[in-house]
């Protein structure tokens, strides 16, 4: 089920600097044969661990969709250099210039990684998780990683056959920066579609269609069913809103993933160049992702090969507008009369939002509310009116 409000901190690391490609995918590990297991913690779908900085615990988010971060009130408690600036294009295809340093040491688990090219953020999002940074792709690059939800535990090696894997894997794709990329299979009665995803578990939900592909290869995309098409923005990046754009919801009949089946898959279209497999593919099973072999690993938890995940959602996703909860987009026609793209969320039922903090607001999950119907309380984005009406899931 698709979030209330949706947050995603992917990057597109792919960057040319004064005619000269700049990688960060450099720096490596310290150890050799290692093997680290920790636990992590669970705040809105994004995985939260402990790394030790200069014999220092830190809090930061495990992102494969992201190369390196860091906030920059750490760059400067750790008094790092910068060595370039980039233009870094978040998945709300938002630009922005961002400084990057080198990380001299970071150690995660029992492992310690050396030399780590580092983008340095001051966005708010990063400081609502409470986390000091985000560990990515490129600094887990040489190692597989091992997902376990049922356990809140990552395993991280940099040898793949002490994990004992026993499901056949697919292939991994790493791009220049190490974000890796799984095939997938779409089917219905009458078309077997074959796609290349990026799988991010920095990612609300399960799996985002990219708007520029999908209007670029429309004709590829006649099995999925279009269930809504609205204009407005519900996404946010490191750099901020997407801007108002045309969206999509569509009914996908079957992804298969690793000869795993999901039925019903319920998808929206995102902005940036990558369709996404997100982190909620954590909660059906242990995911592999092997950067070193280039393997990608999906076992699932039950001894099934197929998944329902029919589900009913909200007539309209959420944005913030000027630090308050607002429609960003409104999915059933038939309320427009009565909802417009703008109108301020005031209450849900007995949950009220007008006093949230931003980050109370980011964090905040209306798939959270286990009913089918509920009562609104909206202010008029035009006229200020407040109004009340019921709403239910379809």
């Amino acid at each position: 089920m698709k979030f209330f409000l949706q947050i995603t901190f992917l990057l597109i690391s792919s960057f040319t600097f004064a005619q000269k490609t700049f990688s960060l995918s450099q720096g490596k590990a310290t150890e050799k044969g290692y093997l680290t297991t920790i636990p992590y913690e669970e705040i809105k779908e994004k995985i939260i661990i402990d790394a030790v900085i200069e014999g220092k615990t830190y809090k930061f988010m495990l992102d494969t969709g992201a190369p390196m971060v860091i906030f920059k009130k750490l760059s400067e408690e750790l008094n790092l250099s910068k060595v370039k600036d980039l233009e870094i294009q978040d998945q709300s295809n938002k630009k922005d210039t961002m400084s990057t340093v080198i990380l001299p040491k970071i150690k995660i688990g029992e492992v310690t990684f050396n030399n780590i090219p580092t983008l340095v953020s001051d966005s708010p999002l990063i400081e609502c998780f409470g986390i000091d940074g985000i560990i990515g792709s490129n600094v887990l690059r040489n190692s597989a990683v091992q997902f376990s939800s049922k356990n809140k535990m990552i395993t991280i090696t940099d040898s793949p056959k002490r994990l004992k894997l026993k499901s056949k894997p697919s292939k991994l794709l790493l791009n220049a920066q190490s974000n890796p990329y799984i095939w997938i299979n779409q089917t219905n009665e009458k078309i077997n579609l074959r796609e290349q995803l990026l799988f991010d578990t920095g990612m609300d939900g399960f799996y985002d269609i990219s708007m520029p592909l999908y209007n670029e290869h429309s004709e590829k995309f006649t099995h999925l069913n279009i269930i809504a098409k609205s204009s407005g923005t519900f996404s946010m990046g490191l750099h901020g809103n997407a801007d108002l754009t045309e969206n999509y919801k569509f009914l996908l009949p079957e992804m298969v993933i690793n000869n795993v089946v999901f039925k019903n898959v319920i998808t929206e279209t995102t902005y940036g160049t990558n369709s996404r497999i997100g982190a909620t593919l954590l909660k059906y099973g242990i995911v592999t992702v092997d950067y070193k072999n280039k393997k990608f690993y999906f076992e699932p938890f039950e001894e099934k090969k197929s998944f329902d995940l029919s589900a009913k959602e909200w007539p309209f996703n959420a944005t913030l507008i000027d630090g308050k909860l607002a429609v960003g987009i409104l999915w059933d026609a038939s309320l427009e009369k009565n909802i417009k793209v703008g109108d301020l969320i005031v209450q849900l039922d007995d949950i009220n939002y007008e006093k949230m903090t931003v980050c109370d607001l980011i964090k905040t999950s209306l798939s959270k509310i286990d009913k089918e119907r509920a009562t609104i309380t909206l202010k008029d984005v035009i006229t200020g009116e407040i109004k009340k009406l019921e709403i239910e899931k379809k």
